[in-house]
């Protein structure tokens, strides 16, 4: 359905970047492929993904390994650590939630987020942590787990937002953890 979605998007418009926010179908379907589609209707249009947007993130950031952890069951989680792999990136934990239902997903508390990502830093050394799932209820928690565990923390939701943020040129305010930093840095 992505090219009919896209389509949806106003064809009069140009737009700079054009995101699809799914970190599992981006993994499952490929970066290049969910670019193919988008681009039927917008041509013109950068596109990203959170999993694309994870690894321009770790490259600004200086990033090579990641605690990761996912709301995903074990066949989604092992596809979506091959392709980090795959795009140059280490894996040095990985925790999950092992959750079948999307709906569920979204009710895991942010607390039980924070706590799986503070000790996925700390059973492995690693340069990040990186949270994957739109639906995961990670953006509030950020900072305290960073704090917490003493590496950046990333979300699939804040790489995804600071990448389109990117590639449109249009500043995204409010990012929380080491990333926002260095985007509210990077512009003054």
């Amino acid at each position: 359905d992505l090219p009919s979605a896209a389509a949806l998007l106003p064809s009069d418009m140009s737009f700079r970047a054009i995101g699809y926010g799914c970190t599992s179908g981006s993994t499952v379907i490929g970066p290049q492929r969910v670019a193919e589609l988008v681009h039927i209707s917008h041509p013109k249009a950068q596109v990203t993904n959170p999993l694309s947007a994870l690894r321009a993130a770790c490259a600004e950031l200086g990033i090579r390994r990641l605690g990761f952890v996912t709301p995903y069951v074990e066949n989604v989680t092992s596809a979506m650590r091959d392709a980090l792999i795959a795009g140059g990136l280490e894996i040095a934990s990985v925790a999950s939630f092992e959750q079948v239902e999307e709906r569920v997903v979204a009710r895991i508390t942010e607390e039980s987020v924070r706590a799986a990502a503070v000790a996925a830093a700390r059973r492995a050394s690693c340069d990040a942590v990186f949270l994957s799932c739109t639906n995961l209820r990670a953006f509030k928690i950020i900072d305290a787990a960073e704090a917490e565990a003493g590496v950046p923390v990333l979300s699939s939701n804040s790489v995804f937002a600071w990448h389109l943020s990117q590639l449109s040129g249009v500043p995204a305010l409010g990012l929380p953890g080491r990333l926002g930093r260095a985007m509210a840095q990077a512009a003054e």
